[in-house]
């Protein structure tokens, strides 16, 4: 019997030590404990970022982390032109979709866990306006898991078409 009681007050005082090990502990540290995303940024992809209507061309944008490994939800706001007498695009001139198709939710980019980066595509909405070019602006907010790196704004345009011959028209008014 002492020896079963030797093996039993031995495991409790295995038990009882893992479950006291302080936070220092990688092995038994919190599985939340990572640090926050820093350097969140926001870029242009492929020179000039433009969506045409008329061909579906969509405008790509990538956001980015310099640092931190867990999923993070990024907040933006999205503006018009600043030049109120020049167009300004609104949601319902396009869609916004990750570039594995997935459409974003609300005013929110997500990175998920172990990805550094994300492209974004505008998709643009074909209507049968004639409109001139119109912007819209993509900002990063503040968030608290996150920092904001250099870079936090980034302007699309969004025009009927491509500026070829074909498409040139000659308008009166």
């Amino acid at each position: 019997m002492t020896y079963f009681r030797l093996i039993y007050l031995y495991l409790v005082l295995l038990i009882v030590a893992g479950c006291s090990s302080g936070g220092d502990d990688p092995i038994a540290g919190d599985p939340d404990d990572s640090e926050p995303s820093a350097g969140v940024t926001i870029s242009a992809l492929g020179g000039a970022a433009t969506a045409i209507e008329k061909s579906g061309q969509m405008a790509r944008f990538q956001i980015a982390r310099s640092s931190g490994t867990g999923p993070v939800s990024i907040g933006f706001t999205l503006s018009g032109n600043p030049d109120p007498i020049r167009g300004s695009a609104t949601a319902d001139d396009f869609e916004l979709r990750y570039g594995d198709g997935r459409a974003v939710q609300g005013n929110t980019l997500t990175l998920p866990a172990n990805q550094s980066s994300r492209v974004i595509e505008v998709r643009p909405v074909a209507d049968s306006l004639n409109e001139a070019p119109e912007m819209a602006s993509f900002s990063l907010a503040p968030g608290s898991d996150y920092t904001l790196g250099a870079s936090t704004t980034v302007a699309v345009s969004i025009i009927d078409a491509a500026p070829t011959e074909e498409n040139r028209k000659v308008f009166l008014g």
